[in-house]
């Protein structure tokens, strides 16, 4: 990430580095109205931040998914295939 942009209004910036600081508040949407909007304008000239977002959003998404509660849940166990394994694991124990 190499880009620097100028906001229009005089030395406002946005850096490639600030993308990266301020990621978190623009993803949950807690940014202040002028860092949103030179957030926004370095995103629109930007093809590296954008990307860099996208994966950093897809990587959130594949972290959710792994933790998810599962969709197929396992029919319980008999018992009395417990009490068979367990037995046959005393036998092999001795």
């Amino acid at each position: 990430m190499a880009c620097r942009i100028q906001a229009s209004e005089g030395c406002s910036t946005m850096t490639c580095r600030d993308v990266d600081q301020f990621l978190m508040a623009y993803l949950s949407g807690e940014l202040p109205a002028l860092t949103h909007a030179q957030f926004v304008t370095h995103l629109a000239i930007c093809s590296t931040c954008r990307r860099y977002i996208k994966q950093y959003q897809q990587s959130i998404s594949v972290g959710k998914a792994a933790f998810a509660e599962p969709t197929d849940v396992l029919s319980p166990v008999p018992d009395d295939l417990v009490h068979a394994i367990l037995d046959a694991t005393r036998h092999v124990e001795r």
